[in-house]
């Protein structure tokens, strides 16, 4: 599929402290990101986002995500 060419993943996936990217955050979005522990007790960021169904914005996502079966939180 690739006939000898190089592949190179450039993403790194790092991922940035959660009290530096908030730090980085336009003002008028601080206030929807928190932090929450997951059902592993990992800590992550949880980010309340636009949610298309209810035209609001209650989508909470954890960041990073967690793993396991069915991500959950």
């Amino acid at each position: 599929m690739y006939q000898d060419l190089l592949v190179i993943d450039a993403d790194a996936h790092k991922l940035e402290n959660m009290l530096v990217f908030r730090e980085y955050l336009e003002p008028e979005y601080r206030d929807r990101i928190g932090f929450a522990t997951d059902s592993f007790g990992e800590a992550r960021a949880k980010i309340i986002d636009f949610n298309p169904a209810t035209k609001q914005n209650d989508f909470v996502r954890l960041f990073p995500q967690p793993l396991g079966l069915g991500k959950g939180g």
